[in-house]
């Protein structure tokens, strides 16, 4: 597929011509419903690009609650996209096992920057997070 840019033209990747089908999707879906964001996700592409794909998996319920959401609060695209991909995928759902390797991350992280810093240390920086914690509910 051949895109025009900017007075010249390039071959698309399939990733592009994909990406762009997505998008389309999502256009022609919000404008069937009438929907009031219809016009302003034709400026955000990155967004209807992963709308699209949602629509492949959920109903169109679902697909044009999610586009009210973001029309209503107007994220930031790249926070709104990497959240709906993760939603899609299933990512999103908490897990201490994950959060726990990404606490292990941090201390890790945190030891290569401080070498100096003991297990005592951080043993007592865990022990502040926990009391932190401890009196919150979910």
């Amino acid at each position: 597929m051949i895109n025009q840019n900017l007075g010249g033209f390039r071959q698309m990747s399939r990733r592009n011509v994909h990406n762009a089908d997505m998008a389309q999707r999502t256009h022609e879906i919000l404008r069937d419903a009438n929907h009031p964001g219809a016009q302003w996700f034709l400026t955000k592409s990155s967004i209807a690009t992963e709308l699209g794909r949602v629509s492949l998996t959920h109903d169109m319920a679902t697909l044009l609650a999610l586009a009210d959401d973001i029309f209503k609060s107007k994220p930031k695209v790249k926070d709104i996209v990497a959240r709906l991909r993760a939603w899609r995928l299933g990512k999103d759902k908490a897990d201490s096992f994950d959060l726990a390797r990404l606490v292990g991350a941090c201390v890790n992280t945190y030891r290569r920057q401080h070498k100096a810093a003991t297990w005592a240390q951080i043993r007592e920086a865990l022990a502040i997070v926990q009391a932190h914690i401890a009196d919150k509910t979910d």
